[in-house]
């Protein structure tokens, strides 16, 4: 329950802040705006670092100066979000169009690899930290803070660079884990099922251009929203079927999760290339902020059904509300594709296919009663 209460906070300011930032990304100098979500994200966090340090060396959380602490954490954590949505904007919403030149080819390579990127980080990084937090937690503070110390003057100098180098841009423009520790898995179980999971996530940086460029980036999105929902919605089944076999129903769930992750990262980048493409600079940054706010408020949703429903054994509902949301949002983007193409099936092509195979079919009739008319004779 109080790292619910700690995220619902952290997605409620992206929630009240976004649009600000936003404003700030489209009136901002583009370099200045990078470097500025890059040096308060890397501040706040070394921050963050060295207040769990104090916390861990004896100073009671339950005592003024601890809860003063842990405030001051809470404070340092919507910062760090804030940044985060700052420079996920720019950078992939605004810098990498750009650098793209208005090439689809170019920008879909670029947007697989840099999710590519993303998705590896986030999956060595923790495992990293865990490896170390495993031999000493105080060690794992330690080398998160000299990490993000060191990280700031690379991604700044780096950033830069990219920015000189592009002439074009130099203008103004945990809640499932604790369910999970409860149903009976280990942390190690848990670590090979999360790794198993950005795997998936990982293929669809493969998988996602490829589909786009079968039969369009719109067409891929519905068949990966579809994918989606279909693997989620029969993961939460077997968890509903075997609600009363709690580790079979978490597998469940767990199966589902993984495999949904491939439409999830596939449909992403496919949303994230049309809003690319189709979205006017002057207003990319103010339409991507509302879009990460209305992600955020979501997110805040799902920390909101975790504080209402915070016992193991009432997840089902709001595992529910997951589903719901996402089917939601599915359906939502099949109305935005039949408005846009009116239709969502190729029925000429499905037409044609059924009269291929009446033709056979009758050709086989004509064929045997060509044969029984032969052996009568």
């Amino acid at each position: 329950m109080p790292m619910s209460v700690y995220a619902f906070v952290r997605g409620l300011s992206a929630i009240a802040f976004a649009p600000a930032v936003g404003m700030y990304i489209d009136t901002g100098n583009r370099l200045q705006v990078v470097r500025v979500s890059i040096v308060f994200q890397r501040i706040v966090v070394a921050a963050s670092c060295a207040i769990f340090y104090i916390l861990l060396n004896g100073l009671p959380a339950d005592s003024p100066a601890g809860l003063g602490l842990l405030l001051l954490a809470t404070l340092f954590a919507c910062i760090e979000k804030l940044c985060s949505i700052m420079n996920l904007v720019s950078v992939e919403k605004d810098w990498v169009v750009v650098v793209a030149e208005k090439d689809p080819e170019a920008l879909r390579v670029i947007n697989a690899q840099m999710r590519r990127i993303d998705l590896l980080c986030k999956l060595l990084g923790p495992l990293f930290i865990a490896l170390i937090d495993g031999y000493s937690s105080e060690v794992a503070i330690v080398v998160n803070f000299a990490m993000n110390a060191a990280s700031v003057v690379v991604e700044y100098f780096v950033i830069t660079r990219v920015y000189w180098e592009v002439p074009e841009l130099q203008s103004f423009a945990g809640q499932m884990v604790t369910y999970l520790l409860s149903a009976g898995y280990s942390s190690v179980q848990i670590g090979f099922a999360r790794t198993l999971s950005v795997v998936f996530e990982v293929l669809a940086t493969w998988i996602a251009p490829w589909l786009m460029g079968r039969i369009g980036v719109v067409r891929a999105g519905l068949w990966l929203s579809t994918s989606q929902v279909i693997t989620l919605a029969a993961g939460f089944a077997v968890f509903w079927v075997f609600e009363d076999k709690s580790l079979l129903s978490a597998s469940g769930l767990v199966v589902g999760t993984i495999l949904s992750r491939l439409g999830l990262r596939g449909f992403d980048l496919c949303i994230q290339l049309i809003v690319q493409e189709d979205v006017e600079a002057e207003s990319r940054g103010a339409f991507s902020s509302v879009e990460a706010a209305l992600q955020n408020a979501f997110e805040l949703l799902s920390y909101a059904s975790t504080i209402l429903f915070y016992r193991p054994n009432e997840f089902q509902w709001p595992s529910l509300l997951s589903v719901a949301a996402v089917t939601a949002a599915s359906v939502a983007y099949t109305i935005y594709v039949y408005r846009r193409r009116g239709h969502l099936l190729h029925l000429e092509f499905l037409t044609g296919l059924l009269k291929t195979k009446k033709a056979k079919q009758e050709e086989h009739d004509r064929g045997i009663r060509r044969i029984t008319s032969s052996c009568d004779v």
